[in-house]
């Protein structure tokens, strides 16, 4: 999957990732995230296990194997259809500025 900034977004509004008080201030207030650091690499690697996660419960429950990438890209689109309707979601996502996405 591609750890982009609205996947973490969806994730934790659909309570698959849990952020902490202090990380939900952080975000909420526009602060950016230095690329590289703690916070970032762990909303980035979380989702990617979350995902991962996702897709075993998929397979397990309906016995399809989806990968991580169909998986994200319908995670991507959910979260488009949610900003549009400006409903959803009940934290912001995280700013860092970066070249590898």
């Amino acid at each position: 999957m591609f750890a982009d900034y609205r996947v973490p977004q969806i994730l934790h509004s659909l309570g698959c990732l849990r952020y902490s008080p202090a990380l939900i201030s952080l975000l909420d207030s526009g602060t950016p995230l230095q690329s590289g650091s703690r916070h970032e690499v762990e909303i980035r690697g979380c989702s990617i296990w979350c995902v991962e996660l996702l897709r075993r419960e998929l397979k397990r429950e309906w016995g399809r194997d989806i990968n991580a990438v169909l998986l994200d890209f319908w995670l991507w689109d959910e979260a488009q259809k949610l900003k549009k309707e400006g409903t959803g979601f009940n934290v912001s996502f995280h700013r860092t500025r970066g070249i590898f996405y």
